[in-house]
């Protein structure tokens, strides 16, 4: 069966007259009356032609009832009766209250917001389950802007049966959506799993700068934030992704997060699971790019630039708890403090912790610097940590801190871009002569400026391009990123 896409634009939607799904045109009226039996049942007696409307779960019908947690949008399966003058009977899927009448109704069309009143009860409910089910899709089209004041709970979990519930943009959109929350607060906690959010800009209005994150993650697993672009220098969050809780699986890829009002990334609290951040820009925030500082996780760190961040690039402060780390093909260029900072004692560190083809130039601090007590060569190679083909160029506190060049395996230290002067230059080929990712970044094991790029990928959405030289997430076409300290 298929289902619905609710289609979303706050140009030429309607709030009221339509469900989203289903013709271009929406129908509506005001005369729908449900069974007695399961709510799955709808009488339509409006004079309108229904035949044209999909029976395959595609289409949506949406139909006010103002009283709390009862069910506004259902898909349908059936549509019989009509049109000469007689009643048509629409069968839905999950089913609306039992025995209801003269209700408004529609199908079809687009919808204007996802934080009206109507429109939220797709994502939440009356602080119950949204009426979105597993596998459905909230779309937000090219152009589409909204403000919203209070936080959106994304409460129904998706499935490994019909899929996630989906919140994004259209993908390729010529105007990237953009959700402007008004809140010095959280804008989404999701609190279902197996949900993804794609392909849209975030912003907060709010003039203190303390406690606002785009997303506050729960004890959900399977969670994709993708595509998500955090970055308007006035319009700043404090942070773009903070947990709570113990969330066991996340992924943040092919994200742009920049000039937050401190760290992007916050683990501070129970991370059961594996964290994967891959492909993503951390671009002059605050403080840190990525920070954790409680408990146990597993992170995969690959194919990212920290640039200018007013702290370390990765910051790991936690110094009891077991933590993995992979961090493969990164860049950590400019940072005020350290581009790789773990504060964790060695005891405390599960083997193998791999640092593969990333590149540390001009930080403030150190390149590499395992800062917590007891760390030293041997300790190490002990603990299985992999140190090899990774580039170091005038960090000034040194390549790295805890070890030696003996645990570093075919490190390069030359200057990385025939002409790199300081850390306030770019390094994307734009001004300074040889592509950086292109010349000393090829050739080594890890193919990080050769076969996979940075965000490599196959998404049409996704970053794609070598040398900072990325595809603006969501469409838009291609964005040259320079990195200059502003």
């Amino acid at each position: 069966m298929a289902l619905p896409v609710i289609l979303i634009n706050s140009a030429t939607g309607s709030d009221s007259l339509a469900s989203g799904a289903g013709p271009a045109t929406a129908l509506n009226g005001t005369a729908a009356a449900t069974d007695g039996v399961n709510g799955k049942t709808v009488t339509i007696t409006d004079t309108v032609d229904l035949s044209g409307v999909a029976t395959d779960g595609s289409a949506a019908l949406y139909l006010v009832d103002a009283t709390a947690a009862h069910r506004n949008f259902d898909n349908i399966t059936a549509i019989s009766g009509g049109p000469s003058g007689s009643a048509w009977t629409v069968t839905v899927q999950n089913g609306f209250t039992i025995s209801l009448s003269g209700k408004s109704w529609a199908i079809g069309g687009k919808r204007a917001s996802i934080g009206s009143s109507t429109s939220s009860k797709l994502i939440e409910n009356n602080s119950g389950n949204g009426d979105a089910m597993p596998g459905w899709a909230i779309e937000m089209q090219s152009g589409h802007t909204e403000t919203i004041a209070a936080t959106v709970n994304p409460r129904r979990a998706g499935d490994t049966t019909n899929g996630r519930i989906i919140l994004r943009g259209t993908s390729g959109a010529a105007t990237r959506p953009i959700l402007t929350f008004s809140n010095n607060g959280d804008a989404f906690v999701p609190r279902g799993n197996y949900w993804t959010f794609r392909d849209f800009e975030m912003q907060n209005s709010n003039a203190t700068k303390t406690a606002s994150q785009a997303f506050d993650s729960t004890a959900v697993t399977a969670v994709i934030y993708q595509s998500i672009k955090i970055s308007d220098s006035t319009n700043k969050f404090w942070r773009a992704f903070n947990t709570v809780a113990g969330p066991t699986d996340i992924t943040i890829q092919d994200c742009y997060f920049a000039n937050l009002a401190d760290s992007a990334v916050v683990i501070n609290n129970s991370l059961g699971g594996i964290a994967r951040i891959r492909n993503c820009v951390f671009l002059s925030c605050a403080s840190h790019g990525i920070l954790h500082s409680t408990t146990a996780a597993l992170y995969d760190i690959r194919g990212n630039i920290f640039a200018f961040n007013g702290g370390d690039g990765v910051h790991i402060n936690d110094t009891a708890s077991s933590i993995t780390v992979f961090c493969e093909g990164n860049v950590f260029h400019g940072n005020t403090s350290d581009g790789f900072e773990s504060a964790q004692t060695a005891a405390h560190s599960q083997a193998p912790w791999i640092f593969d083809n990333n590149r540390f130039t001009f930080n403030g601090g150190v390149g590499l610097n395992f800062s917590g007590a007891t760390f030293a060569d041997v300790i190490a190679s002990g603990l299985g940590f992999q140190i090899r083909n990774n580039g170091f160029y005038t960090n000034t506190g040194g390549s790295y801190a805890g070890i030696t060049s003996a645990s570093s395996q075919n490190e390069i230290t030359s200057d990385p871009s025939a002409g790199l002067a300081s850390a306030t230059k770019d390094y994307a080929g734009a001004t300074t002569g040889t592509n950086f990712m292109s010349s000393v970044g090829k050739g080594l094991g890890y193919p990080i400026g050769g076969t996979l790029a940075v965000g490599a990928a196959s998404s049409s959405y996704n970053y794609k391009d070598t040398g900072l030289q990325h595809q603006d997430s969501g469409g838009g076409g291609t964005t040259v990123i320079v990195l200059e300290d502003d």
